[in-house]
């Protein structure tokens, strides 16, 4: 039998970038439970995303709490006012991948089809939360980065900004 015993401070200091108060063994505003220098350390580095206007890659096992990390960020940034968008890609169909991310145009791909915005339209000055990323194809996640790369991604149905062919040019060099 191994016992280990510890004994926590009552008043632990407040993060520096750590903002409101709870109470001692409750839940902070984020929900976030423990006193642990190791949680601290977390709630430091989410408030340290949420200030950031760059992408979050947030990694770890299944169960370890992602979606609240990514909720906390959310909840103590500029885009808060908004509703955070949340899906787990592994359940993305792969035919309509594409088409869930970045929207679709108007009659696509069946007449009467009304126009979709996609889950980044829906995230719009908000946050997107992806969970199990890595389960996308291969072409989905290129297509995702060029989206955080550049801005600018393949809408189904709706014609590229530089159609080579309406130009009399080929692809790839072919004629």
């Amino acid at each position: 039998l191994v016992l280990l015993v510890t004994q926590r401070r009552q008043h632990p200091e407040p993060a520096r970038h750590v903002d409101g108060e709870f109470e001692f063994g409750a839940a902070d505003a984020n929900g976030l439970v423990g006193e642990s220098p190791a949680l601290w350390s977390l709630r430091e580095a989410l408030a340290f995303a949420a200030r950031s206007r760059e992408h979050v890659l947030i990694f770890g096992e299944s169960g370890s709490g992602k979606e609240l990390s990514a909720r906390a960020i959310h909840a103590q940034s500029a885009r808060a006012r908004r509703v955070m968008v949340s899906r787990n890609a592994a359940t993305l169909p792969e035919s309509l991948v594409d088409a869930e991310l970045f929207g679709n145009a108007k009659n696509y791909p069946n007449p009467g089809m009304a126009e979709r915005s996609g889950l980044l339209g829906e995230a719009h000055e908000s946050t997107l939360f992806l969970d199990e990323i890595g389960e996308l194809p291969p072409t989905a996640q290129s297509h995702l980065l060029r989206v955080m790369d550049q801005q600018e991604g393949p809408r189904a149905g709706s014609v590229p900004a530089i159609d080579p062919w309406r130009r009399g040019r080929g692809v790839a060099g072919m004629p």
